[in-house]
């Protein structure tokens, strides 16, 4: 059994009050759930999601901005890797488990900016959060990755369009969700769900 993990950009406190997400939900109540955790500074895409999967903050890995690469950085990274990458989850993984598979499946291709992709497995770029969770569903059923991230991107992209705390934007959550459902249902028909 492997970790499977679902980074849903811009879902918010509000996001769960407001939107109907029976998946979402269902996970929380077989976890944990913090509505207090704070973001680091600045509250950008970029810098937050490269610390959590690089697993430290800005000032260590240097992610300081959207649009970042290692060319165009500021702040040098504590620590490098041969290629010039601040350690990764995805190079952890790799370390602790040798032998084992790591996957990305996202929709934001700022991503792979982050980490050093020697690292992973399966990296695997969507425009559509519907082909992203199709296609992350199908390797995990077929690879059984020890370790997979999945970012969906699109409540984030309508939060721009329409607003963040709009009607539009808690659909678009709902939509989100039912996806992750997709995602739930194959990996239970597949005999993986009760695993991960």
């Amino acid at each position: 059994a492997g970790v499977v993990v679902i980074g849903v950009d811009a879902l918010s406190t509000e996001g769960l009050q407001f939107s109907n997400t029976p998946n979402i939900d269902t996970l929380i109540r077989r976890g944990a759930l913090s509505l207090t955790t704070r973001a680091v500074m600045p509250t950008v895409s970029a810098p937050n999601w490269g610390s959590m999967l690089l697993g430290a903050g800005p000032e260590q890995h240097g992610i300081t901005r959207n649009g970042w690469t290692r060319a165009n950085s500021t702040v040098a990274p504590a620590e490098r890797d041969a290629d010039g990458y601040f350690p990764s989850i995805f190079k952890v993984v790799r370390e602790q488990m040798p032998g084992s598979k790591t996957a990305m499946f996202y929709d934001w291709d700022e991503l792979a900016n982050f980490y050093n992709p020697k690292d992973i497995d399966a990296e695997v770029f969507s425009k559509d959060y519907h082909e992203t969770v199709r296609k992350a569903a199908g390797y995990i059923l077929a690879e059984r990755p020890a370790f997979t991230f999945i970012y969906i991107g699109h409540a984030d992209d309508v939060g721009h369009e329409s607003g963040h705390g709009t009607e539009t934007f808690w659909k678009s959550v709902a939509d989100v969700d039912d996806a992750i459902g997709d995602l739930f249902s194959e990996l239970k028909k597949g005999g993986l769900f009760d695993s991960l």
